[in-house]
């Protein structure tokens, strides 16, 4: 597994890079926020001059136009021309035009119609026009005319020529000193599309480009898509014709964002002629912000970031190779703490750098020979206590074995004329040799229980010796459940009827045989029962459960006796104790029954358990694996829980 730890050079360099970056990221960040919207105003104030310069340009241009069709339409023959027939008319045309070519400079976008005084058609210069010309445009009524000069609205040609604009120039005649009057009237077409390209100004990207839309916003000319399509959004040409923004950033038609500017066209006409248009012009200029906006915000960044990052980056460079001299003697300090924290209490840390580094090694030096002298006075000290340790064990060992031996010797010893009494007593008892009187019987019943109780005493203490010498053995053999229940009931049943405590055996669960020490079965039931018929008071009850649960025989003894302490529990099951010391003073007994059984239980790898509640009763439970007959194993056996209710 890869460690998480980060050495304190890595940590100090990191540090540097914040220090050194982070400001810098800033500095960019806020150049960049900050330029973005003058370079937004100053890209848009350079646009705003071209558009009002391309407006003017086109102004001069529809100008010039309409003086040269006051020019034409001031030609003598032009005027004449409008009054003859249609039959006369062709002869006179063809020299007309001769004349008005030689005179004119024609113009690639102009075209030149002259119109007689009934709306006939007698004269076109210039290229073929391809527009629709209805009956209004091409025979307006003759009292519809002016002595003005008019502009009209683009006329849509529905072709790859695009727009026209119109200018109507009126045509009066002198001829044979007639009064001077409207005649006719010529209309020069402007091909929109040919007069934009000669004005079109281009950047060196040539990503700006110039539009002609109308107030509503449909475009008439784009250098470079349909016309007729929307160029902007409604909200955007209301801002900029309505002088509110000097600018906009918008979506153009071809979906890309760009930075717009506005001037108007149609209202310069009115200065000197008259638009006789519903719909405004404008001229709008357009580029992608990405041209108009980033490339000199990035070269700004560019200049004036490298030289900073570079600079920086050498700063911490020349730090971190300096940390080397600074972290080396750290370094040099870890690994030999972690020789001498191995154990190695004889290694220096060799370390000469005059600084506060250097104490800290020789610290460490004066810690490791304090350490070593302190170890080895601890070894001699371990050493001394092991023996001292040693003897008192073997000295234990030695007490315990005279011990066990002392009470198997003086049982064995104790239990011959305790024998003899008992059985003396018994003869006496029963008048074998002779009549003995009422105070007679009495004090041989005292001295037959008295002995009674004594060898039950010294069969206790020699059991218990036996099984701390490890001379203990089962005789393990198949047992009748009923009949052992019946005996041990048999037992117990006068005692419990003498002491006033209700006693029941409950057994239908019961398994029909079981392997085990019959003698050391009966055993733990009678020491279990006589503890809880001495501890239970007159009137109690005493509930004895035998059950198979999981293979497991389990029985428990439940009383309503005195009950135990919490604090006392653990220590009822070591010889020679009861729950309270006191109790020996109102309950007899040498506090060997619950030990033994205890004992007992677990030689045949069961497991001995109480449940008590002081003042309320106790329940006794033990657990006996149902094996066959062959030596058990306690730590292989499971126990099963206390089954009391």
């Amino acid at each position: 597994m890869l460690s998480k730890r980060i050495n304190i050079k890595l940590k100090i360099l990191f540090i540097m890079l914040a220090v050194g970056f982070i400001p810098g990221l800033v500095g960019m960040a806020s150049i960049y926020i900050m330029g973005k919207e003058l370079f937004r105003q100053s890209t848009a104030e350079d646009l705003t001059h071209i558009t009002l310069q391309t407006a003017a340009n086109i102004h001069t241009i529809v100008n010039k136009e309409a003086s040269k069709g006051m020019s034409i339409t001031q030609h003598p023959d032009i005027g004449a021309m409008t009054l003859y027939s249609k039959n006369s008319q062709e002869q006179h045309n063809l020299s007309t035009k001769n004349n008005l070519r030689q005179i004119i400079k024609q113009e690639p976008y102009a075209t030149y119609l002259i119109y007689d005084q009934t709306g006939e058609l007698v004269l076109q210069l210039g290229s073929e026009i391809k527009i629709p010309i209805n009956n209004t445009i091409q025979k307006p009524t003759f009292n519809s005319l002016t002595k003005q000069i008019i502009i009209g609205e683009p006329i849509n040609s529905h072709s790859t020529n695009g727009f026209y604009l119109p200018i109507y120039t009126p045509i009066y005649s002198h001829y044979k000193s007639l009064n001077v009057k409207i005649t006719g009237r010529m209309v020069t077409y402007l091909n929109i599309p040919l007069l934009l390209k000669n004005i079109r100004i281009h950047d060196a990207a040539e990503t700006r480009h110039l539009n002609l839309i109308t107030k509503s916003g449909t475009l008439i000319y784009h250098p470079y898509s349909s016309i007729g399509v929307t160029v902007l959004s409604t909200q955007a040409i209301n801002d900029l014709t309505s002088g509110n923004k000097q600018s906009v950033i918008d979506i153009d038609e071809h979906g890309i964002k760009s930075l717009f500017t506005l001037a108007p066209l149609s209202s310069l006409f009115k200065t000197d002629l008259i638009y006789s248009g519903s719909n405004s012009l404008y001229i709008i200029y357009s580029k992608p912000t990405i041209d108009a906006i980033l490339p000199p915000i990035k070269n700004i960044l560019l200049g004036a970031a490298v030289p900073g990052f570079c600079l920086a980056f050498l700063l911490i460079l020349s730090i971190y190779f300096a940390l080397n001299k600074i972290v080396q003697p750290i370094d040099t300090l870890k690994k030999g703490a972690a020789i001498i924290g191995s154990g190695n209490l004889d290694h220096k840390i060799e370390i000469h750098t005059s600084d506060e580094i250097e104490d800290l090694a020789n610290e460490f030096n004066k810690m490791s020979t304090a350490l070593k002298a302190s170890y080895a006075n601890l070894e001699d000290k371990v050493q001394k206590r092991t023996v001292e340790l040693q003897t008192s064990c073997e000295e234990l060992e030695k007490a315990s074995k005279l011990k066990s031996q002392f009470l198997s010797s003086m049982s064995h010893e104790l239990r011959t004329p305790l024998n003899a009494i008992i059985g003396f007593s018994d003869i006496l008892t029963e008048e074998i040799y002779g009549d003995i009187n009422i105070k007679q019987r009495k004090y041989l019943n005292n001295i037959h229980q008295s002995g009674k109780h004594l060898l039950e005493v010294i069969n206790n203490i020699l059991d218990l010796s036996k099984i701390e010498a490890d001379r203990m053995t089962l005789n393990l053999r198949e047992l009748i459940v009923d009949d052992a229940i019946t005996e041990i009931q048999n037992l117990v049943t006068e005692l419990s009827f003498q002491a006033g405590v209700e006693l029941s055996f409950h057994a239908e669960k019961a398994p029909s045989i079981i392997i085990v020490d019959f003698v050391r079965f009966r055993q733990i039931m009678v020491n279990l029962l006589g503890n809880a018929i001495k501890f239970t008071p007159k009137g109690g009850r005493i509930i004895v459960t035998i059950q198979e649960i999981d293979k497991n025989l389990i029985v428990s003894v439940k009383d309503t006796g005195i009950g135990i302490l919490d604090e006392h529990i653990q220590s009822i099951f070591k010889p020679f104790r009861q729950a309270d010391g006191s109790s020996s003073r109102n309950y007899e007994g040498t506090g060997l029954g619950l030990t033994l059984a205890k004992e007992f239980v677990e030689m045949h790898g069961g497991h001995l358990s109480v449940k008590s509640k002081f003042g309320e009763g106790s329940c006794f439970t033990f657990t006996l694996p149902m094996l066959s007959e062959h030596p058990i194993d306690i730590h292989q056996t499971v126990l099963a829980k206390p089954h009391c209710t």
